[in-house]
């Protein structure tokens, strides 16, 4: 089963550096970033949109 994806990463440690990272799949809708981003800002984390993967 394919399902779409959305990764998050969380600067550790979180007390320190109150951030998260998002990064969508290619079936990740915008509904699910928004849905995400206002989560992040519920809990008191800011919030860093990654447009492409840099290697």
């Amino acid at each position: 089963m394919s399902r779409p994806v959305l990764n998050t990463h969380f600067y550790s440690p979180i007390w320190e550096r109150p951030m998260v990272e998002l990064m969508r799949g290619t079936k990740t809708s915008d509904e699910t970033i928004k849905r995400v981003h206002q989560f992040a800002l519920n809990i008191g984390l800011t919030l860093l949109l990654v447009h492409k993967e840099n290697r």
